[in-house]
């Protein structure tokens, strides 16, 4: 480079590092023209050679051109001089640029003044949702691996499903071992919220809030022992398993035991079927992000004891921690760790469980709500119908009198049937409210169980 040239740009290779500056480092110097406009302060500092290499770049470009965007341009350029330029060391540039002390900024350099620039504006980066709760290891990527190479010696399929089934494989094998165990960082409150809203479980909830207890304290992943909730129906038993999952910030799935007849939801059809698909628990948790989904295995006393497949048979091994954790899907033919799962079972009754099953599980007695629970039952299930609605913003919830006459229909499911039809007929109205006249005495009415 030419002295009339460093001249003209006012830069000259980077002073040597004085007792000032920090050792090993020199400063980025300004570029000043006639016009008086510059690239902001010296003091940014960098190290000793990647200092001249930015100083000497940068008096290239401006050289090339009077144009105040190709300034602009060596204002944004990349600060790497290795990055392009051919190396004569063997161990190539990565190991020379590895070798760079990390940059040491004493001010953020200041913005050219002048006219403005035709810079791209910087990439906006992607809103990322925060994910709460700790890292367990769920299925081994050896055995994904084995499973990829079986595939490729195997008959049965055709090159598109081999093709299709080596992908999946080469997917799991990018995402890696681990999933996430949640648990949102305000578990506490939320829990609490809960016991709130749905007094009539808060020995469920204070079950739930020791195993959480436990797993904060032991920074370990969270560990919820098999629940089964029994009572009358329309206590809400679903509804609070369902509430459970938004608590902890997890995927659910409910499995109807009084519909189901083979044991393939959870964990998959066997591959003789032309239609074999994986169960619930292997895209929950080995293609989902959570390792700790809530299943509810409602009404698991009303299940077909009589059917050929026996649904709840599949239930012994995944509720028993140590064969859940070695867990093989039919379908995908791969073990996984499902040992995590927040099982919650609901019944009317236990008489007709077996006793096996019922050892695997902690059974809650959920009663009716007294009278002070149903108004604060009530107004929870204000609250949530409104939002439900999305009209929460726009629609008064239920208070003082009508709350009271809520909280004395009943259940919770006729209380919500109730309140629904009562907000029908408000708006019918052309009223943002519901008042006493709304509530009609066959609303919530069920009939026989």
């Amino acid at each position: 480079m030419t002295d009339a040239r460093l001249r003209r740009t006012s830069l000259g290779p980077a002073k040597s590092a004085t007792a000032a500056d920090p050792p090993g480092f020199a400063p980025l110097l300004c570029i000043d023209t006639t016009n008086g406009w510059h690239n902001g302060s010296t003091t940014l500092y960098v190290p000793l050679a990647l200092a001249e290499g930015i100083n000497a770049a940068r008096a290239v470009l401006h050289g090339q051109s009077e144009d105040r965007r190709v300034w602009a341009r060596a204002c944004v350029m990349r600060t790497s001089p290795f990055e392009d330029e051919p190396s004569d060391d063997p161990a190539g540039s990565d190991a020379r640029q590895e070798a760079i002390p990390p940059l040491s900024l004493q001010n953020r350099p200041a913005q050219p003044s002048g006219p403005p620039t035709s810079a791209a504006a910087p990439a906006r980066k992607r809103k990322r949702h925060p994910v709460h709760g700790r890292h367990a290891r769920v299925i081994p990527a050896a055995a994904v691996a084995q499973r990829r190479q079986r595939i490729g010696t195997q008959f049965k399929y055709t090159a598109a499903e081999r093709k299709a089934e080596q992908q999946a494989m080469d997917e799991l094998l990018e995402r890696g071992e681990h999933r996430i165990v949640g648990l949102k960082q305000d578990w506490l409150q939320r829990l609490a919220r809960l016991r709130s809203d749905m007094p009539n479980f808060s020995s469920v909830v204070e079950r739930i809030q020791a195993a959480c207890a436990v797993a904060v304290f032991s920074r370990t992943p969270l560990r919820i022992p098999p629940l089964l909730l029994a009572g009358p129906p329309g206590v809400d038993k679903t509804h609070f398993a369902l509430r459970l999952s938004d608590v902890l910030g997890v995927g659910r799935f409910v499995y109807p035991l009084e519909s189901a007849e083979t044991v393939s939801a959870l964990q998959g059809s066997d591959k003789h079927w032309s239609n074999s698909e994986p169960g619930e628990l292997y895209r929950q948790i080995v293609q989902g992000t959570y390792a700790n989904p809530v299943v509810v295995l409602d009404e698991i006393d009303k299940a077909h004891a009589g059917s050929n497949y026996k649904p709840v048979s599949a239930l012994h091994a995944v509720l028993e921690p140590l064969t859940a954790s070695q867990l093989r899907d039919k379908s995908v033919d791969i073990e996984f760790d499902a040992s995590f799962v927040v099982y919650v079972a609901t019944a009317n009754r236990l008489s007709t469980i077996d006793s096996s099953l019922l050892s695997r599980f902690e059974i809650f007695l959920i009663e009716e709500p007294d009278a002070r629970a149903a108004v604060s039952i009530a107004r929870a299930i204000g609250r949530q119908v409104l939002a439900d609605l999305k009209v929460d913003k726009r629609f008064a919830a239920p208070a003082g009198e009508v709350l009271q006459q809520l909280a004395l229909i009943g259940s919770p499911r006729r209380v919500r049937k109730a309140l629904l039809a009562a907000i029908g007929r408000a708006l019918l109205a052309g009223r943002r409210r519901v008042e006493l006249g709304d509530l009609l005495p066959e609303d919530g009415d069920e009939g026989p169980h």
